[in-house]
This record gives structure tokens, C-alpha cells and sequence, in this order.
């Protein structure tokens, strides 16, 4: 508008939508729609901070925006290792995620799945590798928030 830019936020859960107009793409957005956070909510994020620092009852990452980010740095990167190695680990994830809780062989593969996350987390992609090792670094600050799921029954 103007030559300037603006940006429309988007909140959902099952039943509503709600939108706001800011002219900002920062924390400040968040602080002013919600200022005492989202206490009862599941923020869903891809990892940027703002979204991640409110206050909420539950984060959880979006696997659908990381595996979009890793698509385009391991294209960017020839498909870096490291990021092949992440995003393999995202799609076992999911997979596991679709299985019946109550089999023996899902709580091995659950603690394999955090066995392989940690080796990544502590191995990480060259520096030289700028944007993924961005993505890596943001995965080390939220992995808290990764595979969540597994506990959760949103």
C-alpha cells in the first residue's frame, strides 16, 4: 500500500479465523493482539522467534514449512548431508507418528528418533552453509518443539 508493505496475521483453530492487519511483520503485532499471550492455545510455528515467544500453552513446529525450507537448501546446498540427514529424520517422524502408540517396537523407534535428532543437533552443517546452518540453529533453539507430537493429542 503506498509502496509500503503490509502483512495480514493469521490465527485458527477448528471453528474460527481470526485476521489482523499490521503494518509491521515483528513481535510487536503479536504483543498488541495478544498481549497476554495464548495460555489455553498450541502456537504452531516455523521456528520465527516472535511466533515462538509468546506465551501459549503448547509450540509445536510445522513440519510442512520445515520440509518446504529443506527442500530449498538442500537444492541450494546439493543436497548438504546435513540436510538430507534432517529432513529423512522429519519424514521417519511422521511416519512413526501414524503407527499405534502401543506396539513395542514405537517406543524404540521414538528414542531412535531422539538419539538421531541429538547426533544432528551436535553435528552441525558448515558455516560457510549460511542458510542452513540458519535452519540448523533454529532447529537447536526450538527442538524442544520438534516431535512434540508424539505427547500431544491436539
Amino acid at each position: 500500500m503506498g509502496g509500503n508493505k503490509h502483512w495480514f496475521w493469521t490465527w485458527e483453530n477448528e471453528k474460527l479465523t481470526y485476521i489482523a492487519h499490521s503494518q509491521n511483520f515483528d513481535y510487536a503485532t503479536i504483543e498488541s493482539e495478544f498481549p497476554n499471550g495464548l495460555p489455553n492455545s498450541v502456537i504452531v510455528c516455523d521456528g520465527w522467534r516472535a511466533q515462538a515467544s509468546k506465551p501459549a500453552k503448547h509450540h509445536k513446529m510445522c513440519l510442512a514449512n520445515l520440509h518446504r525450507s529443506l527442500n530449498y537448501l538442500n537444492q541450494k546446498y546439493n543436497a548438504a548431508s546435513w540436510g538430507i540427514a534432517f529432513a529423512k529424520l522429519l519424514q521417519n517422524a511422521l511416519q512413526l507418528n501414524k503407527q499405534d502408540c502401543a506396539l513395542d517396537k514405537y517406543s524404540v523407534d521414538r528414542i531412535n528418533i531422539a538419539d538421531e535428532l541429538i547426533k544432528l543437533l551436535e553435528n552441525p552443517p558448515d558455516k560457510k552453509q549460511k542458510e542452513l546452518y540458519n535452519f540448523y540453529k533454529s532447529m537447536k533453539r526450538e527442538s524442544q518443539n520438534l516431535f512434540n507430537f508424539f505427547e500431544l493429542s491436539i
